[in-house]
């Protein structure tokens, strides 16, 4: 009896049966490993969080940049001193006097301005001017005209002036030879200007183009007349 309960103890411990009851143990997830890195997150959450930068197509990384909007850059403020050069056609009206030549018709207009810019859009302006009428009979009629103005842009390409000034109405006999100019009549009076502009291209330098209407009305006591011009102009600021 002792030796057979002592070989049932002997084959409990040497060869055990695995109870039937017994779960497996759990499966148990390796850490990762210290070098690895987590999934990226979806290009949908990639888009949201980097929202204020700019992409490429297709690519779901933000770029290195933030996109901004153009600059854009207008032409030079109109500033310091005026410089102005205009050729073109001139007008001088019939009028009446006594003891005076009288002409009147169409001739060459010629201009020089000279002035000073006080802001962008307001320029003080002097200069001359003169329409000269060449007859036949070796004799030219001329209009000059020394005055001051105001000049003002009402758009960036458009301007108007008006001045005042001296004015004078010549007659004189051409120069023939040795024989220098003679003048045969002539009137001073006072003279009333005004002018407009069109600057032909927006500017881009200081430097401008444009074609201008000028009139002046001469008056004094024995003549009363008017002169227009139609020139075209160029100038620097």
């Amino acid at each position: 009896m002792t030796a057979m309960v002592s070989y049932a103890i002997f084959r409990i411990l040497v060869q055990p049966g695995a109870p039937e009851n017994i779960a497996p143990p759990l499966a148990v997830k390796p850490p990762p490993a210290p070098d690895s890195q987590p999934a990226p997150p979806p290009p949908s959450e990639t888009r949201a969080l980097h929202a204020p930068y700019a992409y490429a197509p297709g690519d779901a990384s933000p770029s290195p940049y933030i996109a901004f909007p153009p600059v854009v850059v207008g032409p030079p403020a109109r500033a310091g001193v005026r410089f102005g050069l205009a050729a073109g056609v001139g007008y001088i009206a019939p009028y009446r006097c006594t003891s005076c030549v009288r002409f009147q018709g169409g001739g060459v207009g010629l201009a020089l301005d000279l002035g000073g810019t006080l802001r962008p859009d307001v320029a003080i302006v002097g200069g001359v001017a003169a329409t000269l009428i060449p007859f036949a009979d070796h004799t030219t009629g001329s209009l000059f005209e020394v005055l001051v103005g105001v000049q003002y842009w009402l758009r960036d390409r458009i301007w108007i002036r008006g001045g005042f000034g001296f004015a004078q109405l010549l007659m004189a006999k051409d120069t023939q030879g040795d024989r220098p100019e003679e003048t045969i009549w002539k009137q001073d009076a006072f003279g009333i200007h005004g002018a407009t502009g069109w600057e032909l291209f927006p500017r881009r330098t200081t430097f401008a183009m444009d074609v201008q209407l000028r009139t002046l009305v001469f008056l004094s006591g024995a003549v009363v007349t008017a002169g227009l011009t139609l020139l075209f102009g160029v100038s620097w600021h």
